[in-house]
């Protein structure tokens, strides 16, 4: 059986790398992966002593998968795999070499402040080979081994970068690998916001405040509000709201229109009745919307059917004249009541003239 001790693998390697990034170049943390198929030579020398083996071709092509993560600027990890090809032997056979490991890289030299421009490591860690023979019988020595390297990296931008590699896989070989990687992930470079420039704002003169304009003075002013002006308001003082006569004072629910006057068993007006009347219609004038009653009362003598007639007459009359003076006369209604409701003594003179008298009553 023959015994392949040492194989020395030397592999020209070009390595094209691709992958998916969503950060910047800017980042030195975060993980980063890269694919590599290396067409190249491999030069083998395997220990065929004492066997009837010998190497027939001693190179072959071979390519490196990778993945890693920048644990700081300074220092990155990487697991890999790698196919370093098939040695040829003669008489017949076969060996294929296949390795996987992980080591980490340091960076002897990489730029301050981003990932861009030129970046120098080396590579120490550990792998295991996983050969495969055909035709050919073999044992392998070393089954777990050392693993070494340097490279150089090339950052571009967006995190692509291109690499070299020299990677020496314990006794037996050795691979030179060019490529292209790109890292993603990472954190996003700050976003940098410029003040905007300070905008000149001109604020015109303020125009100067008009003049005040003065408060006429009233002369004779309507101090209540009643509507009666303070010279011809006999009551300055009325409550807010509450209805006047002509003088300014509140107006009654029920008025005795002192002054009304007729001639004897006659419904004609005399004397100053007129002129009592003429101030009526004014301040109905006034509340236009206000419904009223005439009422008329004689004194008790006489008879009490003359009596109603006359009281009758006598508050038509005064109705009469309220509306040829301009007063609506759907709002007025003339009513009688004879000698009933006397405010006053009967039995004498100055009481029988207080009861002969016509009211402005208030209706709802």
């Amino acid at each position: 059986m023959t015994r392949l001790k040492r194989f020395d693998v030397a592999v020209l390697a070009i390595a094209v790398g691709c992958g998916a990034s969503w950060a910047v170049a800017d980042d030195f943390d975060g993980p980063y992966a890269g694919i590599g198929i290396s067409p190249g030579m491999t030069h083998m020398e395997p220990d065929s002593n004492g066997t009837i083996y010998s190497t027939d071709d001693e190179y072959d092509s071979g390519g490196k998968i990778y993945l890693g993560y920048d644990i700081t600027r300074r220092f990155s990890a990487e697991i890999y795999y790698s196919d370093l090809g098939e040695v040829t032997m003669n008489p017949s056979g076969s060996i294929d070499y296949r390795d996987v490991g992980a080591y980490g890289l340091y960076y002897l030299y990489r730029p301050e402040e981003s990932r861009e421009g030129l970046s120098l490591y080396a590579a120490l860690g550990g792998g295991k080979m996983l050969n495969k023979s055909s035709g050919v019988p073999m044992r392998t020595d070393h089954d777990f081994h050392l693993m070494a390297g340097v490279g150089a990296e090339y950052g571009l931008f967006d995190g692509w970068a291109l690499r070299a590699n020299l990677d020496l896989y314990d006794h037996d070989a050795q691979m030179i690998s060019f490529g292209v990687m790109k890292r993603f992930g990472g954190k996003p470079a700050p976003v940098v916001l410029s003040e905007p420039e300070p905008e000149v704002v001109f604020v015109p003169e303020p125009e100067p405040a008009p003049e005040p304009v003065p408060v006429p003075v009233v002369e004779n002013p309507d101090l209540d509000g009643d509507g009666i002006l303070n010279a011809n308001d006999r009551c300055p003082d009325t409550e807010p709201g509450v209805k006047v006569d002509e003088q300014g004072c509140d107006l009654q629910e029920t008025i005795v229109l002192e002054g009304v006057t007729f001639a004897t068993n006659s419904a004609t007006l005399v004397g100053e009745s007129t002129v009592i009347l003429d101030e009526v219609v004014a301040t109905l004038k006034r509340y236009p919307e206000q419904p009223v009653a005439i009422a008329g009362y004689t004194d008790d003598r006489g008879a009490a059917s003359y009596n109603q007639q006359l009281s009758e007459r006598r508050a038509t009359a005064v109705m009469n004249y309220l509306v040829e003076k301009g007063v609506q006369a759907d709002r007025i209604r003339a009513q009688g009541y004879g000698e009933s409701d006397p405010i006053a003594d009967n039995a004498t003179a100055e009481g029988r003239a207080m009861n002969r008298r016509v009211e402005l009553q208030l209706d709802d």
